[in-house]
């Protein structure tokens, strides 16, 4: 597919994209835009955004990947080019970007330069939080970063994003035991007890958080995701301190090698056991007597 871009067309401050095309607009010739949104269907492919290094009025990235996010347990072939440079992105608020092949993206310690960014979602981004994280007081929305690829440092560092009012993190497949570490869960409950505006919290393959009274005084939604292969059987502690919890999910999937380890039966058998334990926990938070409903 191809485009000319005329003068009038360069002037455009929005560009969203559709399609099963491997088309990427040229970014160059859209020196004004502040709004880009692609969408792509493609598994396997490279998309070069080297380009928005020279959108400075760029305020909102969203790249989607449908094939990726139907089939998240497959790891998809699709690459992204980031500028080096991405902290000339000065006015930049919200970079949203899909499932990507490992090492596909390169370093986003840049990103802890942007004044402006409020949402940044990695979905299921296989690197640790970028060094630095704490300094991006205006985060609101922080999703995808893998736990046990992060610095004790970093994860410190999420407690000083006390305008959090949504994150998600999980634990790689490749570091299932990672986060279980008294140094690793010490610091990510000491974190979680500072966000006093967080509403959704959603964290996989850790079940065994600690929260303290007084932790995340309006948090609404916990959202915890395990492999019932491999969950050792472990819930949340200290929920009665959540007094505004409103909806617990617990969500069960295997990896397809797991799956191929166990019996199918064994696998309803142990979904089965993580939900009625963790039923049987919000039961027991809903009746305490220091939780009020």
């Amino acid at each position: 597919m191809a485009m000319t871009v005329t003068r009038q067309v360069s002037q455009v401050r929005s560009l969203a994209v559709f399609g099963a095309s491997k088309w990427v607009p040229p970014l160059l010739e859209f020196k004004f835009l502040r709004v880009l949104f692609l969408e792509f269907f493609l598994r396997e492919m490279i998309i070069d955004l080297t380009g928005i290094n020279q959108l400075p009025q760029l305020r909102y990235l969203k790249v989607e990947c449908k094939e990726c996010l139907l089939d998240g347990d497959i790891p998809s072939q699709l690459s992204i080019m980031l500028p080096g440079q991405i902290r000339r992105l000065q006015y930049l608020e919200t970079l949203e970007l899909p499932w990507v092949s490992e090492c596909s993206i390169p370093s986003l310690s840049g990103v802890v330069d942007l004044p402006r960014l409020s949402h940044l979602v990695l979905r299921q981004h296989k690197g640790g939080l970028p060094d630095g994280i704490g300094k991006v007081k205006s985060l609101r929305t922080l999703h995808g970063f893998n736990l046990p690829g992060s610095s004790l440092e970093n994860i410190d560092g999420l407690g000083e994003l006390t305008s959090l009012t949504d994150l998600s993190l999980h634990c790689g497949k490749g570091h299932p035991k990672s986060t279980t570490s008294p140094g690793w869960m010490a610091a990510l409950s000491c974190s979680l007890e500072k966000l006093s505006n967080l509403r959704g919290l959603s964290v996989s393959r850790m079940s065994c958080l600690a929260f303290g009274a007084g932790a995340m005084p309006r948090l609404r939604r916990l959202l915890v995701g395990l492999d019932p292969l491999e969950w050792d059987e472990a819930t949340p502690a200290g929920l009665e301190h959540l007094t505004r919890l409103e909806e617990i999910r617990v969500l069960t999937a295997s990896s397809p090698a797991a799956t191929a380890a166990g019996s199918e039966s064994m696998k309803v058998d142990r979904s089965a056991l993580v939900k009625g334990m963790f039923q049987e926990t919000n039961i027991r938070m809903i009746y305490c007597p220091e939780s009020p409903r």
